[in-house]
């Protein structure tokens, strides 16, 4: 595990990603909405304020994903295996795809036997989140193969109560259309013909042809932690902590402009840029950097099972409000707070065990996988 000051700390913000992400669904579907309370408490404003990030967390997760998965390719130039590189992106994704899809069928069978209305959509105008009523739900075979292969929110719904599964085909196109963006326009990967290269391009604007306008923003969301990457060094130095307060200014902002009516491309795209900012104040620091070992533990393993808890929340938090609380939703106190906590750390405990069962033996997949291919290439 790397203890050094960068990747310590881009290894803390995806795990952060994470969090906002699984705090913000859970607080929906258990918590009083905040506009119903009589009180509103400094306290209770910053509890509902923290717990509000959701989205804004999911394109914290693109612009990380261009610097870690772009730039990589970067990084490669010409000694790029797209064999390589598609096994290296099909393992990572489907080794937690594959139990998630399985979690997600057993979880709505038993909310279908014991909580139907969340499936239906009876909660989604209160939860503002879930199955909408009338909506297009399904948790057919066909749906499953559609999630499996990524086209979800192109051509299909996600499959069953699992929402958060719509980001996860947009990353997805976004690995695909990269590489073919660099063999149509880039110098660093070996050489091409022509006609490769013209190919390539056409491939690229196909994939955001059929990406819904809210891809192709998140695209250009991508390409910003690609641009991080690239250019990275090349900054003029920024402070980190002055880099933090422009992000946490930024994303209030976000927030603001959210719910104030603003274009959701406008909002996406201002969010990138602050996220970006903060990355490359804390890629430019030194990586001889020294970090405090707990600290490093945790932001390593926060962010190792970030992928898992944004999988695999989703359908739990709707269990949480649909079957325990049926509907209801807790007022803010000591006691309901208590409860939103245990629920939280309930659900981060659960999510360690599906890493611990499935995510972490990633690694060990993919390579049995290329010497698969090596082997057979090689015969």
């Amino acid at each position: 595990m790397s203890t050094n000051r960068r990747d310590v700390y881009l290894d803390l913000m995806r795990g952060c990603a994470a969090l906002l992400v699984c705090a913000n669904h859970l607080r929906a579907v258990t918590m009083a909405s905040y506009h119903s309370l009589a009180d509103g408490s400094l306290f209770l404003q910053a509890f509902y304020a923290a717990t509000s990030f959701g989205h804004q967390a999911v394109i914290i997760f693109f612009v990380l994903s261009g610097y870690f998965v772009g730039g990589s390719l970067l990084a490669k130039g010409s000694a790029f295996s797209l064999r390589s590189y598609a096994i290296a992106r099909l393992t990572r994704l489907w080794v937690v795809l594959i139990p998630a899809l399985l979690l997600t069928a057993g979880i709505d069978h038993v909310l279908h036997t014991s909580a139907p209305e969340v499936l239906s959509g009876a909660y989604a105008g209160v939860w503002n989140l879930g199955p909408q009523p009338g909506g297009d739900y399904s948790a057919s075979a066909a749906v499953f193969l559609g999630n499996l292969f990524f086209l979800q929110q192109i051509f299909l719904p996600v499959f069953g109560s699992n929402d958060p599964l719509w980001s996860l085909a947009y990353e997805f196109w976004y690995y695909a259309a990269f590489p073919l963006l660099l063999v149509g326009l880039g110098r660093r990967l070996e050489r091409r013909s022509v006609m490769s290269r013209c190919l390539a391009v056409a491939a690229v604007a196909l994939i955001l042809a059929f990406l819904p306008w809210s891809g192709r923003v998140g695209f250009l969301c991508w390409l910003g932690g690609v641009a991080v990457y690239a250019m990275r060094g090349h900054f003029p130095a920024v402070n980190v902590s002055m880099a933090l307060v422009i992000f946490v200014a930024g994303l209030g902002f976000s927030r603001w402009m959210g719910s104030g009516g603003v274009a959701a491309a406008i909002v996406d795209l201002e969010m990138a840029l602050v996220t970006m900012i903060l990355v490359a104040a804390l890629a430019s620091k030194s990586a001889t950097v020294g970090v405090w070992r707990p600290a490093a533990w945790l932001s390593y393993h926060l962010s190792e099972m970030s992928y898992t808890l944004y999988l695999m929340h989703f359908p739990l938090a709707l269990c949480i409000g649909g079957i325990v609380l049926r509907g209801d939703r807790l007022l803010p106190d000591a006691a309901g707070l208590a409860t939103y906590l245990g629920w939280f750390c309930a659900t981060l405990v659960l999510a360690w065990c599906f890493w611990f069962a499935f995510e972490r033996r990633t690694y060990q997949i993919r390579q049995s996988v290329q010497q698969t291919f090596a082997r057979r290439w090689m015969s």
